[in-house]
């Protein structure tokens, strides 16, 4: 007879799955006395007809065998192995890795360009807020001591990114 853990070890799962087996059926439980209360027994058998179960397919439910013998079907060849890789020059010696740097390139180009023009948006007190991770209420007194520049439009005050980095420079420095 194996404890719970013992048992869970035996089949490869978790304790928690040996108490789905009980309620579900699949396994029978007996109870014995211990040192802190009664302690769960179960039969070495019957752990060896489970683990049996598990390893076959019909244990599966019908969608996973059925996946399970589709892929085994049409199991592709396996792929020759391409020649070692031999450093950097070679990596960039192939046109698809090229043409992929040079994407990656215009992507970084377009991401600075967008990030420049970004300087000229204002950002609210939440924005702000949000991208310095100060507090709105830090940032409104702030702004009405006059450490950050903001202009009030409407009802909300609005804070252009640069006069945002020059206050947080003034605000770390040394």
């Amino acid at each position: 007879m194996l404890n719970k853990i013992q048992a869970a070890e035996f089949l490869g799962v978790t304790p928690r799955a040996i108490e789905n087996y009980v309620a579900q059926g699949k396994l029978h439980v007996q109870y014995a006395p211990g040192q802190r209360g009664r302690i769960a027994l179960f039969n070495e058998t019957e752990l060896q007809r489970l683990k049996a179960e598990r390893s076959q397919d019909s244990y599966l439910n019908p969608l996973t065998a059925a996946i399970a013998q589709t892929n085994q079907q049409q199991q592709p060849p396996p792929p020759q192995s391409p020649a070692p890789f031999q450093g950097l020059r070679d990596l960039l010696k192939d046109p698809a890795v090229r043409d992929l740097i040079g994407e990656l390139f215009k992507l970084g180009v377009q991401y600075w360009m967008e990030s420049n023009k970004a300087d000229q948006t204002a950002l609210s007190v939440k924005e702000a807020s949000e991208a310095t991770g100060l507090s709105e209420s830090t940032l409104r007194k702030d702004i009405r001591d006059g450490a950050l520049k903001a202009k009030l439009k409407g009802r909300s005050y609005k804070i252009r990114r640069a006069d945002l980095q020059h206050y947080l420079d003034e605000e770390w420095k040394d």
